[in-house]
């Protein structure tokens, strides 16, 4: 069992220390965990005032908790998860310049000048399939973004606040860009994240089945395996640690019914099969 996506209090919505972290994920027999904060420059260029990472603190930490926790049964990944923002690229490329990160995962939060979780968002699109859609299209961007990266994360992020009695995303409905997003994503040779984060923000659903275990819907998974794409990353996008490795037997039993080999995960941006 791993988990490739990991906050800390290094991000500024993180809860737990470094040190928490890592004892919760022995403690649920994990053998590897990526520290994956916040580097938040999409907020900056919008103009929210949210807490930016000390790239240079978080770093020299990261680099002291490896050499304190990295054993032959455990490794401890240093990671950063970027908030894709196409006139953010250039503070990215400064930012990643000259740090041997482990994992970075490229993910959109902000779409239209405002975050998507926020309820200023969906008021400013008239209806969901306009919301999504512009949604999906910041994340095909994000997928050619300049700078250095592995994972694209939790397609989907969108549903998780979102506004509407049946938030779900569904591939049907958004096949021609998803389809596009998805082969954009195996052409670069990136892994696709499946992310065990849904509606754990307060958001229930109706019924609850295997096309709600994860982001992006299991049916977007299956399109991409048909497709031709095989590397999928687990994460969990715990911000606590009761959220650490969350359906991870579930999930990887569900991807192993697709078709999937194991989760791939990072280690000096390497990639690594963990087979099933």
């Amino acid at each position: 069992m791993h988990d490739s996506h990991v906050h800390s209090i290094f991000s500024d919505d993180g809860m737990e220390a470094v040190e928490d972290v890592v004892a919760t994920a022995l403690s649920r027999g994990c053998d590897y965990v990526a520290i994956t904060d916040h580097v938040n420059r999409d907020y900056q260029v919008i103009g929210y005032d949210n807490p930016q990472i000390n790239m240079s603190a978080y770093v020299a930490a990261m680099q002291d908790f490896k050499r304190r926790f990295n054993k032959k049964n455990f490794r401890l990944a240093m990671g950063a998860e970027l908030g894709f923002l196409k006139s953010a690229n250039n503070l990215y490329i400064k930012d990643l310049a000259d740090i041997d990160f482990d994992v970075i995962i490229n993910s959109v939060h902000c779409v239209l000048g405002s975050e998507v979780y926020y309820a200023e968002y969906f008021n400013k699109c008239p209806y969901k399939h306009f919301a999504y859609l512009e949604y999906l299209k910041a994340v095909r961007e994000s997928v050619d973004a300049p700078y250095p990266y592995d994972i694209i994360g939790h397609i989907g992020y969108i549903q998780r606040n979102a506004p509407y009695k049946e938030p779900d995303m569904f591939y049907e409905e958004f096949s021609d860009v998803f389809d596009d997003i998805l082969t954009a994503i195996i052409e670069k040779d990136k892994c696709l994240e499946v992310n065990s984060k849904t509606y754990r923000g307060g958001k229930t659903t109706s019924e609850f089945s295997l096309r709600h275990l994860s982001i992006p819907d299991v049916d977007v998974l299956k399109r991409y395996y048909e497709l031709g794409g095989r590397k999928i990353s687990f994460g969990s996008d715990a911000h606590r640690t009761n959220s650490i490795a969350y359906n991870y037997d579930k999930i990887a039993a569900a991807m192993k019914e697709i078709g999937f080999e194991g989760f791939t995960r990072y280690v000096n941006r390497e990639p690594e099969l963990v087979k099933f």
